[in-house]
C-alpha cells in the first residue's frame, strides 16, 4: 500500500473517531439565569437553577421528547446522519483502488457531499446562538464535545484533497 493509500483512510478514521466523541460527548452546558429573580428561584425552585449539560445526541432526543420533532429531525439529519453518510462514502473511496470503476462513482458522490460539508457545523452554531439569546442572564458554555464535532468536520474537509492526491498518484503509477 502506498503512502497516499495509507494516509487517506487514517484521515477518515480520525474524523470518524472525533465525530463519535462530538456526537456523544458534552457539547454545551446551559447555566440557567433568572435575572433579578435568580436568588428567589434558587430558594423556591432550586431544580430550575441546576446547570444542564447536553451532548448533541441527548439534545436531539430532548427536543424530540419535548415535541419539537421537526427541529429534532433537522438537527439529526444535518448533524448526525449527513456526516456519517459523508464519512462512510469517504471511507469506501479511501480503501478502494482508483483503478476500479466504483472509485470514480464514489468520488462523484463524495464531491457532491463535500459541497454541503459545513451545513452540520452551521446547524450546531445556530443552536448555540439561539440558546445564548435566552433571557435572564442564561449562559451557554461550549464544551469539549462541540470542539470534537467541529474538528471532525474540519478534518473531513481534507479528505477530498487526499482522495484526489491518491487518484493522481495511482494514475502516475499505472502510466
Amino acid at each position: 500500500m502506498s503512502n497516499h493509500r495509507a494516509t487517506t483512510p487514517t484521515i477518515v478514521l480520525l474524523s470518524i473517531v472525533l465525530l463519535g466523541f462530538g456526537i456523544f460527548g458534552p457539547c454545551m452546558k446551559i447555566v440557567p439565569g433568572f435575572g433579578d429573580y435568580s436568588p428567589l428561584v434558587r430558594v423556591l425552585k432550586p431544580d430550575l437553577a441546576v446547570p444542564a449539560s447536553f451532548s448533541l445526541f441527548s439534545g436531539i432526543t430532548h427536543m424530540a421528547h419535548e415535541g419539537n420533532w421537526m427541529l429534532a429531525i433537522l438537527v439529526f439529519s444535518f448533524s448526525i446522519l449527513f456526516p456519517i453518510t459523508k464519512l462512510s462514502v469517504y471511507w469506501i473511496a479511501a480503501i478502494d483502488s482508483p483503478e476500479h470503476g466504483a472509485f470514480h462513482k464514489v468520488m462523484k458522490v463524495a464531491s457532491l457531499l463535500g459541497k454541503f460539508s459545513m451545513v452540520d457545523v452551521f446547524v450546531i452554531a445556530l443552536l448555540v446562538v439561539a440558546i445564548k439569546g435566552l433571557p435572564g442572564n442564561t449562559q451557554v458554555q461550549v464544551q469539549w464535545g462541540f470542539w470534537c464535532f467541529c474538528t471532525a468536520i474540519l478534518v473531513s474537509l481534507v479528505v477530498p484533497f487526499a482522495l484526489k492526491r491518491q487518484q493522481t498518484a495511482s494514475a502516475k503509477h499505472t502510466e
